[in-house]
């Protein structure tokens, strides 16, 4: 049975879902600027139990503040959509889909209070800001499957390509997690300091990497946006998402070398790297928000393949068929 058969239109979990998408990127961003400005160890606190009037006033402080709060604000929306799911709603994707939001809330939490009371090491604060950009994508996923495309009656196409457009959607957000990994890499393992210890190499291995793992994604856009512009413009919720994608990379790809530049020419001192001034600020923050909209961009994508592209025979034969009827998607069993 379809999502279409066994779903209502919840308009208040509908509207909440579009609202924890930018809830999550307010996150990202205030939590990027911290970064940017090397401002995560001004409260000494992981887990806050009071806060003083002056942290908000505090430049380097208020942003980490704010970034908490932020933090805390969109955990409890990303509660109140969970349990609010489990009352209206009847299927179990969605159920699991905000389940796993949650976790992914509470862990990044966890990690960042682990991070700060071990004066922010790669090993937890890495993790902590990937995962951040783990649970936008998955903030997008769940206004997919509650919007009315969703739900709506709309029959799926089939593809005459032996490889499918999900695994081509899969293959971009794989491509995508492995760039913010090392894009990550670069921001919180101290490359700055190696710079200054004559020991550029590092820094410079990294960044080939990252400018390499950028071709890489380039690549699976150009061959994602090939299919859905040839095969698939009939579908907005697919063609849009794609052409922003495309033009957000090109602002990226300027983003990330203008980044890259100022990285290095500010990390040269001690005073410069931990005190960066307003433009290197800018261009590392915006780099990483603008990275963060690609991947989630790129979830939306996957998650509209499967409710309005069934892969052809030829790429589904090997799979042993599920207890639908021939000629509708799996989309989604009831509970």
């Amino acid at each position: 049975m379809s999502d279409a058969a066994i779903s209502h239109d919840h308009r208040g979990l509908r509207l909440l879902a579009k609202a924890l998408i930018p809830l999550a990127l307010l996150v990202i961003l205030l939590g990027g600027k911290t970064k940017s400005l090397e401002a995560g160890l001004t409260i000494a606190e992981g887990f806050i139990l009071d806060w003083k009037p002056e942290w908000l006033t505090t430049a380097n402080i208020s942003a980490e503040y704010t970034h908490r709060i932020s933090a805390g604000f969109f955990g409890v929306m990303v509660l109140l959509f969970t349990l609010w799911a489990f009352i209206v709603e009847r299927r179990r994707t969605v159920k699991l889909l905000a389940v796993a939001t949650l976790v992914g809330v509470l862990v990044q939490a966890i990690l960042g209070v682990i991070a700060v009371n071990n004066l922010a090491p790669a090993r937890f604060s890495i993790p902590h800001a990937v995962l951040a950009q783990a649970v936008f994508v998955l903030t997008c996923c769940l206004a997919c499957l509650t919007s009315r495309t969703w739900t709506s009656d709309l029959k799926p196409v089939q593809e005459s390509h032996a490889t499918s457009l999900r695994r081509l959607a899969v293959w971009l957000m794989i491509a995508i997690l492995i760039q913010l990994l090392l894009g990550a890499a670069l921001r919180h393992d101290d490359k700055g300091a190696a710079l200054r210890e004559g020991r550029g190499y590092i820094f410079m291995w990294h960044l080939v990497a990252h400018i390499a793992g950028a071709f890489f994604v380039l690549y699976r856009v150009l061959v994602l946006a090939v299919r859905v512009f040839h095969d698939h413009r009939q579908f907005r919720a697919l063609l849009t998402p794609t052409r922003w994608i495309t033009y957000l990379l090109a602002l990226q790809l300027i983003l990330g070398t203008a980044a890259a530049i100022l990285k290095a020419a500010y990390s040269m001192d001690y005073d410069s790297a931990n005190a960066p001034p307003a433009i290197r600020v800018f261009f590392a923050t915006a780099h990483q928000v603008v990275g963060a909209v690609i991947f989630g961009l790129s979830g939306v994508v996957a998650a509209y393949s499967w409710r309005l592209v069934e892969p052809s025979p030829a790429a589904t034969r090997s799979v042993p068929k599920s207890g639908t009827e021939s000629g509708t998607a799996p989309l989604e069993a009831s509970t």
